[in-house]
């Protein structure tokens, strides 16, 4: 029975009643999101439905599909529409299903759902955002396709056309999708509006019963490659080039009878990366050929045509930038591609398309095709077959316009050279004009965080395999955008800057897996995240979660992926939203407890060097005063400089200080505290002491040293380049970064608690430390581990060391496990925990405590830290 997989959901009043019934049947560990416009639940993933027996075809998991969209009907909020199915195909693991709302038999815009069946049988995921129509609702317009075509028209202040194609403009059901709550839904008038010397293409949706304009859908995608305006001026257009170099023949490879056309077909053309890359001799891949009212066939990998023939005699073929994956190619400027040679039948012809000379109207059009015909192949390669629009889409080159390129309604346009840029049409541009193309057929494009352009951008550094988009895309060699961004989620400004989080998330992946697999990892990568186009995402948190179930092996979510922490790891990099490891009903914790007591006084001790070298170069100055700016530096109480300098001449005795940044003019202020030091001709290591000045990790301070030209500068030529500031008589200079200083700071800490604090949480699959701060530097130390904070043994706990000799002092956490180290020069130490991913350390906990040795702090020599308690979790 179809509907016997899945266990079904007792009708309810609505999908919140439904969910609780959900809940109830199938445990608690789900996540769900809801959308807030339809009431429903657009997402539904977690432990995934178990069901019976492998989905290995994708009719298999069109039946499980199916089956649970009907079974949980009422949770998904169905109704009285229909899902139909718009979408579907292969995700690495899962197969992929979009539904089309429909009420009827219109398409509710916006309205879908969605299921994600594993390969194992289960099922992922599943979902909607349907919106609620009422079973009597009325279908029958009030106006006709044509006034809502003049209001729609007129609403973007376009000239309608005189002929229309047939099937543009639809009768549909609209509401606002971005509302808070579900909102009455309308008949609509769906409106396609072409108007592109005005830059207007896209959907404009009328109200059917009174005319009002509802919503406009903007189809027309510049990509935002550069500024110039439409028309902008450029050279004078090119003579067209000769576009057949040669065409030769061989010896006849049949006899005087019938004999099949055949023969080869090169182009030079643009492969490269770079707009001004020299041309190459390259095949030219699945174009059509056709003999003069004869048969016709494509062109294969290397170039080679075979067409069926009955006769002998010479016959006139047709060569053109048509092909199985590129509808046509159309220059805007110069003369389109159209060879009409003379064959003879059974003589192989050689036929070469441009010379390596060839002008930009012509390169452009066989750059064209080969970039749409090639991107379509690599995608084709990754996914099988395509929807049949993105096979039909037409290359446009030359337009008289600069610095940019856009996609309208299945027609990728690349603008010629001029003003500051070259022309456009050349890989990575045409990938990722191609890419809004290919995001339009599965399902249509989304702009929200800036998706499509992501995707574009996504497309074309994967099949280049580097991270720049339009490299060499200016005449002074600047790119465009790369995917070594630091942007993070959500991006703010423009489409184009949106996107940039979703395209640097990709090559993050991609980085990640090819470190650890090697060019595996890069195949890998592209497996799992080009064929989630056909989730038809809605926006970048969608989208990531889509390559999370392409990459899950076992249906499951909450306990991770085979590539879980690559994936994460990008994630958190990029701060986008992911669907989390969750092996357990408990969070992981963390939390310190109970007090440590106070060590001896430490000293004046280093605390922290800046290319200490011991070298100089012989570098001098006559600014009267230097500023060397600090920041970013743990607390500290500063009591002593060191240089590693020496005098010009003579000995001589220099101020040494400590001053903060003057909030109001940003300059050094005052000194707040200040030493002397006597520096001779020997260049050594001179330390200035003074009053401890205590600093807050927060502070910017900077160590101000008197000059004049006495001293030869404590500066290296290799380290790290330091900011500072230069006095000349009574005016700082601006802030300045070229000279790498060495200096050393000391710290006197006092006494001082020892204080236990974590850096990350004991969750599954992670790591995390338990760290140590304010302990006396360079002493025998012990990380106490146990599973009680209340037992040791016999030993009861907390334990009072009072009576042992160090009063103040008790033991707080169980030493089932004493792991011994030496504490660093500042006083600090730490040890790191990795948590196995297994669900049977569920909410295990675990107590700390550190015990430093300190022989003068107390009868018993031992200081110790407060307590830490985790716990672990998801």
């Amino acid at each position: 029975m179809l509907f016997a997989l899945v266990t079904p959901v007792v009708a309810q009043d609505s999908p919140r009643e439904a969910w609780k019934t959900f809940v109830k049947s199938h445990g608690p560990d789900w996540t769900v999101q809801w959308k807030a416009a339809t009431g429903t639940p657009a997402a539904i993933y977690g432990t995934g439905l178990d069901l019976p027996g492998r989905a290995d075809t994708l009719e298999e998991a069109r039946r499980r599909a199916l089956a649970t969209l009907e079974n949980y009907s009422v949770l998904l909020g169905r109704g009285p529409s229909k899902f139909v199915e718009s979408i579907s195909g292969e995700m690495n693991n899962v197969w992929s299903f979009v539904y089309d709302q429909t009420f009827a038999d219109l398409i509710v815009i916006g309205g879908r759902a969605d299921v994600r069946v594993h390969k194992n049988g289960g099922i992922s995921l599943f979902g909607s955002e349907c919106y609620s129509i009422p079973a009597n609702f009325n279908v029958r317009p009030q106006l006709t396709a044509a006034q809502a075509r003049a209001i729609a028209f007129a609403d973007r202040g376009v000239k309608m056309p005189q002929l229309r194609a047939p099937g543009q403009d639809r009768l549909v059901i609209w509401t606002d999708q971005t509302a808070g709550t579900p909102m009455p839904v309308r008949l609509a008038w769906e409106i396609d509006v072409q108007h592109l010397s005005t830059n207007t293409a896209g959907k404009n949706y009328i109200d059917a019963q009174n005319g009002k304009v509802l919503s406009w859908r903007n189809d027309y995608h510049e990509c935002n490659f550069g500024c110039s305006a439409p028309g902008a001026p450029e050279p004078a257009p090119l003579e067209s080039s000769v576009p057949v170099l040669e065409v030769e023949y061989g010896l006849p490879m049949y006899g005087p009878m019938a004999a099949n056309v055949i023969g080869t077909v090169k182009m030079w053309a643009n492969t490269g990366l770079r707009p001004t890359d020299p041309l190459k001799l390259i095949p030219v891949e699945n174009v059509l050929v056709s003999v003069q009212g004869g048969n016709r066939g494509y062109t294969d990998t290397t170039g080679a045509f075979n067409i069926s023939h009955t006769g002998n005699t010479p016959v006139t073929i047709l060569i053109e930038f048509k092909g199985k994956y590129v509808a046509d190619t159309q220059p805007q400027q110069g003369t389109k591609l159209r060879l009409t040679p003379t064959v003879t039948p059974g003589v192989p012809a050689s036929i070469v398309i441009y010379n390596p000379t060839v002008n930009l109207h012509d390169f452009g059009q066989s750059t064209g095709y080969w970039g749409t015909d090639n991107i379509n192949q690599w995608v084709r390669g990754l996914m099988g077959v395509l929807p049949t629009r993105i096979d039909a889409i037409i290359c446009k080159t030359s337009l008289n316009r600069t610095c940019n390129a856009h996609y309208s309604n299945y027609t990728i346009n690349f603008y010629h050279k001029g003003g500051n840029c070259n022309m456009t049409c050349y890989s990575t541009v045409i990938n990722h004009e191609w890419g809004h193309g290919i995001d339009a057929a599965y399902g249509g494009i989304s702009q929200t965080d800036g998706l499509s352009e992501g995707w574009g951008d996504i497309l074309a550094i994967l099949e280049t395999n580097q991270p720049l988009v339009g490299e060499a895309f200016f005449t002074n060699g600047n790119s465009i955008r790369t995917a070594l961004n630091t942007r993070t989620y959500p991006a703010g400004g423009g489409v184009h800057q949106q996107g940039q989080t979703w395209m640097g998330w990709a090559w993050d992946v991609r980085e990640n897996l090819r470190k650890r697999l090697g060019s595996g990892g890069v195949t890998l990568t592209n497996r799992i995240i080009v064929p989630t186009l056909r989730a038809n995402a809605r926006n970048q948190p969608d989208a990531v979660r889509e390559v999370f179930i392409a990459d899950d092996d076992d249906n499951n979510l909450n306990n991770g992926t085979p590539n879980y922490n690559d994936l994460e790891t990008a994630c958190l990099k990029r701060k986008l939203p992911y669907p989390k490891r969750k092996l357990c009903g408990y969070d992981a914790t963390f939390a310190t407890y109970g007090a440590g007591c106070r060590t001896a006084g430490q000293g004046c001790k280093l605390l922290f060097s800046q290319n200490w070298q011991q070298k100089q170069n012989n570098a001098t100055t006559t600014a009267n005063q230097i500023a060397i700016m600090e920041f970013n530096r743990p607390v500290a109480n500063i009591c002593a400089v060191d240089f590693y300098t020496k005098s010009r001449s003579g000995n001589v005795t220099v101020t040494v200080g400590i001053a903060k940044l003057s909030p109001t003019t940003g300059k050094p202020d005052k000194l707040l505290t200040s030493g002397t030091v006597t520096v001779g001709t020997t260049a050594k290591t001179y330390q200035a002491k003074m009053p401890t000045l205590k600093v807050n990790k927060s502070d910017i301070f900077l160590i101000v040293f008197d000059n004049a030209d006495k001293l030869v500068l404590s500066t290296v030529s290799t380290g790290n380049q330091t900011y500072h500031y230069a006095r000349n008589g009574n005016n700082w200079s601006e802030l300045q970064s070229n000279i790498r200083w060495q200096y050393r700071i000391h710290n006197d800490a006092g006494a001082q608690v020892p204080a236990l604090t974590n850096t990350g949480l004991p969750s599954h699959g992670k790591s995390f430390s338990v760290d140590l701060g304010f302990a006396p530097s360079s002493r025998a130390a012990a990380l106490l581990v146990g599973a009680s904070k209340a037992k040791w043994g016999a030993l009861n706990l907390p334990l009072d060391l009072t009576s042992a000799g160090a009063p103040g002092c008790s033991v707080l956490a169980a030493g089932h496990v004493v792991m011994a180290f030496l504490t660093s020069g500042t006083g600090t130490g730490s040890v790191s925990f990795p948590v196995p991913a297994e669900s049977k350390l569920c909410n295990l906990k675990m107590y700390f405590q550190y015990l430093v040795f300190d022989p003068t702090a107390n009868k018993l020599g031992v200081v110790l830290s407060n307590g830490g308690e985790g716990s672990i979790g998801n």
